[in-house]
């Protein structure tokens, strides 16, 4: 038995890199899967001692680092190979020789064998690494097996590697293959998350990281240097045309910013807000999965995500007149049967404050907290089913704002409309229909007059810079704003 698994020991630490196509490592396969499922044959357990001295050498040679990283990195990969998915479903991986005590293991072992790539400097070798995990299926408890993966311990060991590659990419910026062991975490989750109670772990893992920032820790680096090699000649003469003619609105070094609905700026992209951009929408993209599961499954995992959330908040319940008291504006706070009425009212609030802090406020551009802009273009469109539709598309000239008049149209064109919505919902506050409608048409007249004053203003500011006059020009005209009366 000792020579029998030595033989299957070598095959597997000694065999070529296995190659990146799957069809090309077939017979490889078909060879060393005979020879497990003959050794398991007359000798059963054969196969358990074979990745229990595999494992131990792989160890061996992590400590020592004696030629580590290809040595370990062939280890993974050939191992990966065994049970790799056929893209052409002509081979089920599930049914092949040695595949449940291969995934018995890993469910065993694979904090150790996480261990030995999570932290390698070789991104080869964090490649294989993860594609072996999320070839094991070590998450899928097996029939018998009363050992079960820790759902807190992985989704945390999985989410910060998740952050960490993402503040990497800024770093290695598109030289980098931090995006590739992005691609290989993102499997694994993804398929990780096809269990409910996993599901609900990771994501709450991933929204903890979110809330603490882990998409806003921006490394230093120097875009232009970054990406000066990348650039033509004539390519480097136009964007220095472009910063000397928006000079007014560029003086000031910004962190990367997340603008995807203004197509005025595409041209102003670096490769830091490319990055910035990925990263939130890779994040993003895992709550999406959830929605793959069956319908009981996705609602207990959207619930699940929606508490996770409150619960990071205070849940104590403030009258309208204490926040009259406390601030100008009369930010409210009014249960609502539907948790996401408090959440939106409560970010707008947030949007509110923010636009009127006095170092936002006086800044001549929005742009220069692109992220705050786009997030409070989403949060009003987030209101469409409150605000009237005149008032509704003011949206659309948010990106053309100086910080001041963006507070001015939350707090002076969209407040009032929140405001009164709300208000008439309050028990014992209730009016008649025919009031209520009254009520409404006033509030819409005096937002559009506020409106069109902003909007005015900001016309006769954007004079010293005509592209960009004439851009919000338009969008007024499409609006059809005129003089305020």
């Amino acid at each position: 038995m000792d020579s029998s698994t030595d033989v299957l020991v070598r095959l597997i630490t000694e065999l070529g890199q296995p190659k990146p196509v799957p069809e090309a490592n077939a017979g490889t396969r078909y060879l060393v899967l005979n020879l497990v499922e003959a050794a398991e044959s007359k000798w059963p357990g054969a196969f358990q001692m074979v990745l229990e001295k595999v494992f131990s050498k792989a160890i061996a040679v992590h400590i020592a680092d004696s030629e580590g990283s290809v040595n370990i990195e062939k280890i993974l990969a050939n191992l990966a190979m065994l049970y790799e998915k056929d893209v052409h479903g002509r081979d089920r991986f599930d049914t092949r020789p040695g595949f449940h005590i291969f995934k018995s293991y890993m469910a065993s072992h694979w904090k150790q064998v996480l261990l030995l790539f999570v932290n390698h400097p070789s991104i080869e070798c964090q490649v294989m690494g993860y594609n072996l995990l999320s070839n094991a299926r070590f998450w899928e408890r097996e029939p018998g097996n009363v050992e079960a993966v820790d759902p807190q311990v992985l989704s945390k060991i999985l989410m910060d590697s998740w952050f960490r590659h993402m503040k990497n990419q800024y770093i290695h910026c598109l030289e980098g293959s931090d995006h590739i062991v992005l691609d290989k975490i993102q499997h694994l989750i993804e398929q990780c998350c096809l269990q409910t109670t996993l599901s609900k772990a990771i994501l709450g893992a991933a929204l903890d990281g979110i809330l603490d920032g882990a998409l806003e820790i921006f490394p230093k680096t120097d875009a232009r240097l970054l990406s000066q090699a990348k650039i033509s000649i004539l390519d480097k003469i136009r964007r220095s045309d472009t910063s000397k003619r928006n000079d007014a609105f560029g003086k000031h070094p910004r962190p990367p910013q997340f603008v995807t609905k203004i197509d005025i700026l595409i041209p102003e992209l670096d490769i830091r807000d490319k990055i910035y951009i990925d990263n939130i929408q890779r994040t993003a993209s895992l709550f999406y999965k959830s929605a793959f599961a069956s319908l009981e499954d996705s609602k207990t995992i959207s619930l699940h995500i929606l508490s996770h959330l409150t619960s990071k908040w205070p849940r104590d319940i403030v009258s309208f007149d204490i926040y009259d008291e406390v601030l100008p504006k009369n930010i409210p706070y009014v249960s609502t049967p539907l948790p996401t009425s408090d959440i939106i009212r409560s970010v707008l609030v947030y949007f509110i404050a923010f636009w009127h802090m006095a170092e936002v406020s006086t800044v001549s551009t929005a742009l220069q907290y692109s992220t705050q802009l786009e997030e409070t273009i989403r949060i009003i469109g987030l209101l469409e089913a409150i605000l009237p539709e005149s008032l509704f598309h003011s949206r659309r000239l948010l990106p053309f704002m100086s910080g001041k008049d963006i507070g001015d149209i939350l707090y002076q064109v969209i407040w009032p409309c929140v405001r009164s919505h709300y208000a008439s919902g309050i028990p014992g506050l209730s009016a008649r229909a025919q009031e209520i409608s009254r009520t409404d048409i006033e509030l819409e007249a005096k937002g559009l007059r506020s409106l069109t004053i902003i909007y005015e203003r900001r016309l006769k500011t954007l004079e010293i810079a005509p592209t960009w006059g004439n851009a919000l020009k338009q969008v007024g005209d499409e609006l059809n704003l005129g003089r305020a009366s």
